[in-house]
């Protein structure tokens, strides 16, 4: 059968095209070898507001306006990176220097990235990189002191390690599919989604198979079983379990770990997935005891300073833990202050919370197959409004959007922004299977 060919340089076809995505790329574990659209949790997320998805995902805008909460959560998230690559290639408890060589070379990456720039994006001023890079250094130094013995002990599977699993029709129990319009780029050298503004005459309208894509900050396995590893940062670790219950990205990372294992695609064992390992750590800083002028030390109630912090300060500072009053207020700390910046919970899901979440995924990828669809005949702000309404949980606590601005002034004039189209297909190398 001869397919028809698109747009693009004789002899390339979208069918031998492979599939990827800006963020993670194409070598994803568990994606066919053939052009599929896929779904990530970012975009279902992004769902919740019809007009963020569609500034986001249909037009492509790249915001690089962003909070400080995030900013963080990346750099914890980098860092992170480097000490579980460690421990997957050591299998050993942390040596000494080594956290210390991971957050140089962090920093020194950073110096044009997160404390560069503008107030908008990620700049922040001398001193504020400083205390930063402080509160990152105490942050990850804890962290390593609490879990290095029990990470050390486990079997780092892999690391930023990108799965895929297909999104299956719940009647028909075969992989969802959904006709996508589709458009050769002469810029990215690939075809990619079509958008509005696109040439209609040069869209092919192309039946496609979908699948979820996410990537794990780490795979463990613990007992013979394989976990799911997840980093967050909060202001309030210890209350953050709470919000589990209704989550939905764990159980998507469960969902996709077990397709990829049941498969063998990680190993012939082909071991079952026990559930996430999940860690949080706190985005306050972690203070150092106070020196009063008298020389005295305080012990005024309500400092956050970690109790290991606190004793090795006054240590240097010549005071004695034998002292009953620093003794108590040490204590205190052990009690109040250190069991709020960290929490490792292990959490099992079945292959019924799978299940559930497999029909909630197929019923968004639905309705996601009807945005791209309808989203290349948008002509005015108007047809925006009817197709892609909003839903302002910008407006609600902790509610986030990049494109609050634009959103705001209702207008299609996207010439200043940085426009990146998230799914391709890039042709095959000649000789490629």
């Amino acid at each position: 059968m001869r397919h028809e060919v698109l747009h693009k340089p004789r002899g390339v076809e979208f069918l031998r095209s492979d599939t990827s995505h800006m963020r993670y790329g194409k070598d994803i574990i568990g994606l066919p070898n053939y052009p599929v659209m896929v779904l990530t949790n970012s975009e279902r997320g992004d769902n919740n507001c019809q007009r963020k998805w569609w500034y986001g995902n249909a037009v492509g805008i790249n915001s690089e306006r962003t909070t400080e909460a995030l900013r963080f959560g990346s750099e914890v998230h980098e860092i992170l990176e480097l000490i579980y690559l460690y421990y997957h290639k050591h299998q050993r408890e942390m040596e000494k220097g080594y956290v210390d060589s991971f957050l140089e070379e962090s920093f020194r990456k950073w110096d044009n990235s997160y404390f560069c720039g503008n107030q908008e994006s990620y700049g922040l001023s001398t001193e504020e990189v400083e205390k930063e890079k402080t509160r990152l250094r105490r942050a990850i130094h804890g962290y390593i002191r609490k879990y290095d013995k029990e990470t050390a002990n486990m079997r780092i599977v892999g690391v930023e390690t990108p799965i895929a699993a297909p999104i299956l029709d719940p009647y028909t129990k075969k992989v969802f599919q959904s006709t996508v319009p589709v458009i050769w780029d002469e810029q990215l050298n690939a075809y990619r989604v079509a958008v509005h503004t696109d040439n209609k005459k040069l869209i092919v309208k192309r039946r496609l198979k979908w699948y979820q894509i996410c990537k794990l900050d780490a795979i463990a396995e613990v007992d013979g079983k394989l976990w799911v590893v997840e980093h967050k940062t909060t202001k309030m670790p210890k209350t953050f379990s709470d919000k589990l219950q209704l989550d939905t990205q764990l159980p998507g990372y469960v969902r996709a770990l077990r397709t990829v294992s049941d498969a063998g695609l990680l190993g012939s064992r082909k071991l079952e997935v026990g559930g996430y390992i999940y860690d949080v750590i706190s985005s306050q800083m972690q203070n150092e005891p106070k020196i009063l002028t008298s020389g005295k030390l305080s012990l005024a109630k309500n400092q956050r300073i970690p109790s290991w912090i606190f004793k090795k300060k006054i240590k240097e500072h010549g005071f004695e833990m034998s002292d009953p009053k620093i003794l108590d207020f040490y204590l205190s700390l052990v009690d109040h202050v250190d069991p709020y910046l960290y929490m490792r919970e292990w959490g099992y899901v079945t292959r019924h919370d799978t299940n559930m979440y497999s029909i909630e995924l197929f019923s968004i990828a639905r309705q996601l197959a009807e945005n791209r669809k309808n989203q290349i005949n948008v002509r005015t702000i108007y047809d925006v409004a009817l197709n892609f309404p909003r839903n302002p949980i910008c407006r609600k606590p902790a509610g986030f959007c990049p494109h609050v601005q634009i959103c705001s002034a209702d207008t299609m004039d996207f010439g200043k922004e940085t426009i990146n189209h998230r799914v391709s297909w890039h042709p095959k190398n000649k000789g490629t299977k």
